[in-house]
């Protein structure tokens, strides 16, 4: 079964002002007025769904159909935007495919919101890409195909550059083109090794859709200067911030999908249970939370099949970090942080390589929920 993700816009509530038939015209209004989605969408299939009153996701969707590149089995995922008219739009698109038969997945885009551009580009562009990337994923990049007809511009051109990164095809229909164009991917490289070694960079980063974060929180000495345009910075009361840019998120999530193909040939050797080592106590009295700190450590000890060890490694009360983990000078540092202190530890592996040790680190960031929390 083929899977569709479309992007979605809200031009078709404009299309029912401009309907010919009166009675039709007016019938369509008061339902939507009453938000009586299902009466809309049945209104719809009063014409061809290759009619512009149906609207750029429908005749695109058709298109897609009648040139014989989904076929008749598949299943589409509605992105909709983060506003009310974008809710109708998704419902109604909704009870139109369901009418027919097909499956319907709606996904809402949060942030992704034309009256605050900031919010739009900071948080509702990336979630966009990352709930792109989630359905790719979990239905498998080659089960997929992407629509980019309905939407923003900007939503459009990261819906492309997704596809082309990730492999994907990406389709568009212009109201004004006769046909379906077709974006097949790009044959060119990303840099893994960058993103290798910025993993603990990308991995707060991602985490922080919502948020600038602190650039000195991450305690890098430098920054490539192949990091620039995957970032944005901004100047605060004189400290530097920094957010994932939306070149910088679709490069994480390409980066992060063709990795998990490829991340048991780099992984280290697993530690037999009997070598591994468990720590019971800390030394220094003055640990705050010393039980979960210990059952934290445990865990990356337990469930990490590479991992022989950990040590604890500083103590800072007073000074929040963000959690993950980075290599450092050749050593593994495991960063804890709750309610204003900050833990850090070193993790001992079976790792022999550089390469071993950055595939660690991804290993252990990818692994961050299951054994931190």
């Amino acid at each position: 079964m083929k899977n569709v993700l479309c992007t979605v816009g809200t031009s078709l509530l404009g299309n029912f002002n401009r309907f010919e038939n009166v009675v039709l015209r007016e019938a369509a209004l008061d339902a939507l007025e009453k938000n009586d989605y299902a009466k809309v969408a049945d209104i719809l299939t009063s014409f061809p769904e290759s009619d512009r009153n149906c609207g750029a996701e429908i005749n695109s969707i058709f298109e897609l159909r009648y040139r014989g590149i989904i076929g008749e089995n598949f299943r589409l995922h509605f992105l909709i935007s983060d506003t009310p008219d974008g809710e109708k739009v998704g419902k109604i698109l909704e009870r139109f495919y369901r009418g027919k038969g097909i499956q319907v997945n709606l996904v809402l885009i949060e942030g992704l919101l034309d009256k605050e551009p900031k919010r739009f580009c900071r948080e509702g562009l990336r979630n966009l890409i990352k709930q792109m990337a989630r359905i790719l994923r979990e239905y498998g990049s080659e089960n997929c195909l992407i629509n980019a007809t309905g939407g923003y511009k900007a939503q459009i051109a990261v819906a492309v550059m997704l596809g082309q990164a990730l492999g994907v095809n990406v389709y568009y229909k212009h109201e004004q083109f006769s046909e379906i164009i077709s974006f097949p991917p790009l044959p060119f490289s990303l840099d893994q090794d960058l993103w290798l070694k910025y993993n603990y960079l990308f991995t707060v980063l991602d985490k922080g859709a919502k948020d600038l974060i602190e650039l000195e929180d991450l305690k890098y000495e430098e920054l490539d200067e192949k990091i620039e345009p995957l970032i944005n910075r901004e100047i605060i009361d004189g400290k530097t911030y920094i957010e994932l840019s939306t070149a910088g998120q679709i490069f994480h999530e390409t980066l992060k999908a063709r990795w998990e193909n490829i991340r048991e040939e780099y992984l280290p050797p697993d530690v037999p249970e009997k070598a591994k080592d468990y720590v019971y106590y800390l030394q220094d009295h003055n640990w705050p939370k010393r039980e979960l700190v210990l059952r934290i450590i445990n865990k990356v000890i337990e469930k990490i099949p590479f991992v022989r060890t950990c040590r604890t490694s500083y103590l800072n009360p007073d000074l929040p970090k963000k959690e993950g983990f980075v290599l450092k000078r050749g050593e593994i540092y495991g960063i804890i942080s709750r309610q204003g202190w900050t833990v850090g530890f070193v993790v001992e592996t079976s790792a022999r390589s550089e390469r071993q040790k950055e595939a660690a680190v991804e290993y252990l960031n990818a692994h961050l929920e299951e054994v931190f929390y």
